[in-house]
């Protein structure tokens, strides 16, 4: 087992003010590698990541109160952006192992446990390897990404209300992390941006194109823009089958 050395590592707090919901943090400050194997697959790329380094993004944001947000976390290149696909996710603790899903975002979400800090868990993270192989890079050349995302895992529809309740979280959650030394850094929230699944529909066929899915609004590469009036004005409910995750609007 062979351990990355661990360097000076900038607070995430202050990290997420300056990339407001979308972070990455390089993974030489976070893994040990490990040859342990979870599944049959041994030769697959296997990163060995502290829950204790999930729990300082995940302790910001309190289920009871915010329980429509969760943070989605996945794996980048740095240069590319490139995710990193995942085959695998589990976390290890002395007394069981417990799958994580994955979404197909290629990211995950973990439970907010404080026991799982106190107990030293740690999160097992296996790889696709012809990734890998294509870039001609290892798995530790990734680097951890976080984003604040809607959680839609039990919606196959978002409703007026649960709109403008989602919306509302956003707002909330800024306005949270805004109160102190570093509120004038942090961006205010417009809306929310729904971000569609790729089109998979031919050149002749128009039916699943974002052009009508959504009237009035602004789409621009693949995003939907909600502005705070629109959200307030909606009567209909929205059909999610073709939207890949939410996150909110901000403010440049």
């Amino acid at each position: 087992m062979t351990i990355i050395p661990i360097s000076s590592l900038t607070d995430p707090f202050v990290t997420l003010l300056k990339q407001f919901c979308f972070i990455t943090v390089s993974l030489a400050v976070l893994l040990t590698y490990s040859s342990a194997a979870h599944s049959s697959n041994t030769k697959s790329p296997m990163l060995k990541v502290a829950y204790k380094n999930f729990y300082t993004h995940l302790r910001k944001l309190d289920p009871q109160t915010l329980p429509r947000l969760h943070f989605a976390f996945g794996f980048v290149l740095p240069e590319s952006k490139a995710l990193c696909p995942l085959d695998e996710v589990f976390i290890h603790t002395p007394k069981k192992d417990i799958p994580i899903a994955i979404f197909n975002t290629n990211r995950f979400s973990l439970p907010r446990e404080r026991a799982l800090k106190l107990a030293d868990a740690e999160v097992y993270i296996r790889f696709k390897a012809d990734f890998f192989e294509q870039h001609a890079v290892t798995a530790e050349a990734c680097d951890l990404s976080v984003r604040l995302e809607a959680d839609l895992l039990q919606h196959t529809t978002l409703s007026v209300p649960d709109l403008q309740a989602l919306n509302a979280d956003f707002k909330t959650f800024f306005d949270n992390m805004g109160i102190g030394l570093f509120s004038f850094m942090m961006p205010e929230t417009q809306g929310i941006k729904i971000h569609l699944q790729p089109s998979n529909t031919t050149d002749g066929d128009t039916t699943d194109k974002p052009e009508e899915l959504f009237h009035g609004v602004t789409i621009a590469n693949g995003v939907v823009f909600l502005d705070d009036n629109w959200i307030g004005r909606n009567q209909q409910a929205l059909d999610l089958s073709h939207v890949s995750h939410i996150t909110a609007w901000l403010d440049k």
